[in-house]
C-alpha cells in the first residue's frame, strides 16, 4: 500500500496480526483476560483461542462452575453405610 502524503511504500498487517516494531505478529487474546478465572487460555492461531474449564471446574471456559461429585450419584459413596462430604471444586 503506497502512503498518500509521502508516497512510500507502507506493509498493513494481515487480519490476526498486529505491528511490532518492523514485524506483524499473531495477536494472542490470552495476553488478556478472556477466560473465567478458573480456566486456561490456549492460543490457537492469529486472534484465536480457546478456553477450557481447570480441573474440577465445567462449563465452557468463559463461565465455569466448580463440580460438586456429591450431587451426582452421591460422589460413588454407598447410600446405606456412607455420606459424600464435598472438599471443593471436583473433589
Amino acid at each position: 500500500m503506497e502512503e498518500a502524503l509521502t508516497g512510500q511504500l507502507v506493509c498493513q498487517c494481515r487480519p490476526g496480526y498486529q505491528k511490532s516494531g518492523s514485524q506483524c505478529v499473531s495477536i494472542n487474546p490470552c495476553l488478556r483476560q478472556v477466560c473465567h478465572v478458573q480456566a486456561s487460555c490456549v492460543h490457537t492461531g492469529p486472534n484465536q483461542h480457546t478456553c477450557v474449564c481447570n480441573h474440577g471446574y465445567s462449563g465452557d471456559g468463559r463461565v465455569c462452575m466448580a463440580v460438586d461429585p456429591c450431587q451426582s450419584g452421591r460422589g460413588g459413596c454407598s447410600a446405606e453405610t456412607a455420606r459424600c462430604v464435598y472438599d471443593g471444586p471436583g473433589t
